[in-house]
């Protein structure tokens, strides 16, 4: 077999971007083939119109990039993302040429020309670049074969395109970085849509609003149709549209305005709709009454059902009331203790059928029937469970157990099929030592996660999980940057973690840190930004808040796969918790509601302008010694996509927010230490 004599490296698999020259070449990192001081020149050309290159491509289609770099001899191409080599990584859907050189094993004449530049340069091994032959060999025959025509075949393959792989790609020929042709890849989504309500029933003379969410890359374009036909001819005072469409309001309506009306949203690639549709009645019918539409609030004196819109408690299920199998009480009695009162810590809805809530003291977790209204069953979990979280994908609650209030032995476990109420049972995981853990919201967009995060807040690491298998994958090593993990944050646009370091006692807040989850490597600080991170629904906003400065940071992130500073706003709200209200004005755009850690004031900002207000004394929150499970002593809880009502606990009540008008709507007052609360959509 003949082959080309070229440059001899090797690659380190701890790091496969360090690519080392062994025995020959120009000795300067260049591609240099070479034999006895003969060395050709190369010389590599790159159209300028080539440089940056945009690609557009749909969600779930394959694409190719192609190197633009020419030049005879050219050396291999380097193809990168956010400064990852990607060429000697196995990941699932990007693939590169598979093998650059393989090492020529029997050629003496060879062996004997290259042996003395080996043994000068004090070479012992060389590793073998074909990541199917990886493997330690002697420096004795220091010559690499080619085995690819890179002038044919210099691309990069993503075989099924998704949000996360948007960004910038660069390729290089090897040795030479300062020629790079730069690939922005941009995903295209085809629109999803959700309409609410999907029926309603109304008198005339009342006003009634049709709701449209829809997500999409670009964003969606939506209109209306009334039995078929367009609606935009006949907008007027009465028939009015919100939010860029997102909203056909009637302001009174009549019996000619009974109908289906379908919202359409579409956008370059593709088109949804549903129908929203609206009965005039003269005695609206009454349907039974709605269990559904309510905040559950956990409190030291049992559950409260809280009715947002009329602030009507429609429930009250008090600590001595029993669980429907065992027949304990939902909050037994402490010997010594003169009153019965329940301690709680964490709660989540599961698919609007049961809810889920951690007992500490009791070392359980109570299952409550969201249609009945009552506590079915309590299952036993390690001891001290303060933290659960719905893993939707794969219908599954995770428990984080503290073993102590020293977390000397926190464990975590699962209770697999959630939401069939048959036969609840616990699984424990191979985890150890687990101060905290990380698993990604879905949305419209992304409906299924496959990966978790897990971390133990004293070693600067986060370990990837499977959700699945409930199986560690690998340890991202977080070290070089003195990270010690304290929260974490992910927006599918692009596919980012961002992780939150633990503030340091001496110095000022660490920068969060970027995780790109396409190469599970680390890209760098993600610029001078501190605090905890928290992404909107969509995954178009980070929004930082450093407790220990008041500062909250907004950055966009882009359908480029770009991370960028919009605002700064320093504030004097130390944030507890913050979430996002979507818009009422415009589409596709959010407010963020924040508490105070220690005030009386809560936060409002439009995402959109920077434009902020304050709503003043909500009272004094619930203090930290009351509330040792989290640092949200007092919670902002939303009452989902189509709410327009917020709920924050004080230290001895209640209060709701009208985040339609950005006012108090009113104050329930008697609810004590009420900081676990889950919202129930639609039943």
């Amino acid at each position: 077999m003949l082959c080309s004599i070229s440059l001899c490296w090797t690659w380190e698999a701890s790091n496969p971007e360090v690519m080392q020259e062994l025995c020959c070449g120009s000795g300067e990192g260049r591609w240099a083939p070479a034999v006895h001081g003969m060395t050709e020149v190369i010389q590599l050309s790159l159209p300028e119109e080539q440089r940056v290159t945009v690609t557009t491509i749909t969600v779930g289609l394959s694409t190719v990039l192609t190197c633009s770099i020419r030049g005879a001899l050219r050396p291999p191409i380097i193809w990168k993302r956010n400064g990852v080599v990607l060429n000697f990584l196995d990941l699932e859907d990007i693939n590169v040429p598979a093998g650059i050189a393989f090492l020529l094993q029997n050629h003496s004449f060879l062996q004997k020309m290259f042996k003395p530049w080996c043994l000068e340069r004090k070479v012992q091994t060389a590793k073998h670049l074909h990541p199917e032959e990886a493997g330690n060999v002697r420096c004795t025959f220091p010559v690499f074969c080619s085995i690819q025509d890179f002038g044919e075949d210099d691309s990069l393959y993503i075989t099924k395109v998704t949000t996360i792989h948007m960004g910038n790609y660069t390729c290089h020929a090897y040795g030479y970085e300062e020629l790079y042709q730069t690939h922005i890849l941009q995903v295209n989504v085809p629109p999803v849509i959700r309409v609410y309500p999907e029926t309603q029933a109304q008198e005339p003379g009342v006003s009634a609003s049709l709701k449209c969410h829809a997500e999409g890359i670009p964003n969606p374009r939506i209109t209306w149709l009334k039995n078929g036909i367009d609606i935009m001819p006949k907008l007027s005072k009465q028939l009015s549209l919100l939010a860029n469409g997102s909203e056909l309001h009637i302001s009174s309506v009549r019996y000619e305005d009974t109908g289906a009306y379908t919202c359409i949203a579409k956008n370059e690639v593709g088109v949804d709709e549903d129908i929203s549709s609206l009965f005039i009645e003269d005695s609206a019918r009454k349907t039974r009454l709605s269990v559904g539409n309510m905040f559950y609030v956990f409190s030291d004196d049992g559950i409260t059902v809280l009715q947002p819109n009329e602030c009507e408690i429609r429930r009250h299920i008090r600590p001595e009331e029993r669980i429907f199998t065992s027949y304990e009480e939902i909050c037994p009695r402490v010997e010594g203790e003169d009153t019965q009162s329940c301690l709680w810590a964490s709660a989540v809805n599961v698919r609007d059928k049961y809810i889920y809530v951690t007992q500490p003291k009791q070392n359980r977790v109570m299952i409550i029937d969201i249609q009945t209204q009552k506590a079915i069953q309590s299952l036993d979990v390690d001891p001290l469970p303060t933290k659960l979280h719905y893993d939707k994908s794969h219908d599954q609650v995770w428990v984080l157990s503290w073993g102590d209030m020293r977390k000397s032995s926190p464990t975590l476990q699962v209770i697999p099929e959630a939401s069939t109420g048959e036969d609840p049972h616990v699984i424990h995981t191979p985890f150890e030592g687990v101060d905290d853990f990380f698993i990604p919201p879905t949305n419209l967009i992304i409906n299924h996660v496959r990966f978790g995060f897990i971390f133990n807040q004293s070693k600067h690491a986060v370990h990837k999980i499977d959700l699945e298998t409930v199986t560690p994958i690998k340890t991202i090593h977080l070290k070089a940057h003195s990270c010690v993990p304290q929260a974490m944050a992910y927006t599918h646009l692009g596919g980012y973690y961002f992780v939150q370091c633990r503030r340091s006692r001496s110095a000022a807040a660490s920068p969060q840190l970027v995780i790109d989850s396409v190469t599970d490597a680390v890209v760098g600080p993600n610029g001078r930004v501190s605090g905890t991170p928290h992404v909107s629904p969509d995954g178009r906003y980070l929004v930082s808040a450093d407790r220990g400065s008041g500062r909250i940071t907004v950055q966009a992130l882009t359908v480029r796969g770009e991370i960028r500073l919009i605002y700064d706003l320093k504030t004097n709200i130390h944030v507890s918790d913050l979430t996002f209200q979507p818009s009422f004005t415009e589409g596709n755009q959010y407010y963020i509601y924040a508490t105070s850690h220690l005030q009386t004031d809560v936060l409002f900002v439009e995402l959109s302008t920077g434009r902020m207000n304050v709503l003043k004394n909500l009272k004094d929150p619930i203090t930290s010694k009351d509330w040792p499970w989290s640092s949200y002593n007092r919670i902002m809880k939303d009452s989902g996509l189509f709410g327009q009502y917020l709920i924050t606990p004080a230290k001895d009540s209640l209060f709701v927010i009208n985040g339609r008008q950005n006012t108090l709507r009113c104050e329930v007052s008697g609810i004590r230490r009420g900081n676990t609360v889950v919202w129930v959509g639609e039943v």
